[in-house]
């Protein structure tokens, strides 16, 4: 347990407490690389919604949501940052407990994408007395094709075994014969109770004090490993795409034109440069965009744009986050 100093997290805990979230939820996009993520603004991934994590075209967690006391948290924010598009933050509160007129428990969870997830889950208990309560995660796999989500064909699947261990889950989908078995190991740290699906800790968080847990995705094609970028104990800043980041920023042309909207457009479109890099693991040296790779999908216009750009409408239209058009995406071949 750590302790808490920082006056702006504790002053969170005042009576009057930051305004009630929007009902509406809104989505947040991950990418590095051929990776990314979609998910709500709470960072839970919804079943039967083209959310999820995609790994080497297949969509390696399907349902990952967060519960305290068997209620979903309250959103009160989530942090992106251009220069770290493969991270984000989701900032919630626990229901007040008692007679207590506002929350005493903060729900931070940092989410980090690459060759796989990490996620940070921290509680922190802003009040003077301690807290016990039980988290749950929730999580599935459906192996699903990146365009059969895009397009909305995805079937139930039937044959993925789940093995429980001790602090992890794997999900398994067997070889059809073309050497194409998928796999997902999902772990984490601070003694959870493990069952087919769920990740339950019962933890007691003392008074201005914090308790943590981390939480790791690994994904595996043709039985072989794919390496994930963030470790659970390791630096953030020294991870791989950190580096990659600091290193493109460093090497990106500078251009400072009059109009602002163009340098804002420069600038979006050298940060997108950066976070769709892929490498060829036997040439390190020879680096390509994610975007003009099989499974790419493009604007109505026929520009390309990243999968993580493609943003999904209730209408089941796609938008392009960069041009902004309805219908907006379609992938390679489509003419949807």
């Amino acid at each position: 347990m750590a302790e808490l100093t920082d006056p702006g997290v504790v002053a969170w805990a005042s009576d009057a407490g930051p305004p009630a979230p929007s009902a509406e939820i809104g989505l947040v996009t991950l990418v590095e690389g051929a990776t990314f993520c979609i998910c709500e603004t709470t960072g839970d991934v919804r079943p039967n919604r083209p959310h999820g994590l995609f790994v080497a075209d297949t969509r390696t967690l399907s349902f990952w949501e967060l519960a305290i006391d068997g209620r979903s948290p309250e959103v009160l924010s989530a942090f992106e940052d251009p220069a770290e598009p493969y991270r984000a933050t989701f900032v919630a509160r626990t229901s007040p407990r008692g007679r207590l007129t506002d929350s005493t428990m903060l729900v931070v969870r940092t989410r980090y994408v690459g060759d796989g997830m990490r996620e940070d889950v921290v509680l922190r208990n802003l009040g003077t007395e301690p807290a016990g309560v039980t988290v749950t995660i929730s999580a599935d796999v459906d192996f699903a094709d990146l365009v059969a989500v895009k397009e909305g064909r995805v079937r139930t699947p039937r044959d993925i075994r789940i093995d429980v261990g001790t602090d992890s889950l794997s999900f398994t989908q067997p070889d059809a014969g073309a050497g194409d078995a998928r796999g997902a190991v999902i772990s984490a740290t601070g003694d959870p109770l493990v069952s087919p699906g769920t990740f339950t800790f019962r933890v007691v968080v003392p008074a201005k004090a914090e308790w943590s847990s981390c939480l790791a995705l690994e994904a595996s094609v043709g039985g072989h490993r794919i390496v994930p970028r963030h470790r659970c104990g390791a630096p953030v800043e020294a991870s791989p795409p950190a580096r990659r980041m600091q290193a493109w920023r460093r090497s990106a042309p500078r251009i400072t034109v009059p109009d602002p909207v163009l340098t804002s457009t420069l600038e979006a479109s050298a940060r997108d440069l950066g976070a769709l890099r892929i490498e060829d693991p036997g040439h390190p040296g020879r680096q390509v965009v994610a975007a003009g790779r099989r499974g790419s999908w493009r604007c109505s216009d026929g520009t390309r744009c990243s999968p993580g750009g493609c943003r999904w409408r209730s209408t089941r239209t796609w938008r392009c986050a960069r041009c902004g058009r309805w219908p907006g995406c379609r992938a390679p071949g489509s003419t949807r």
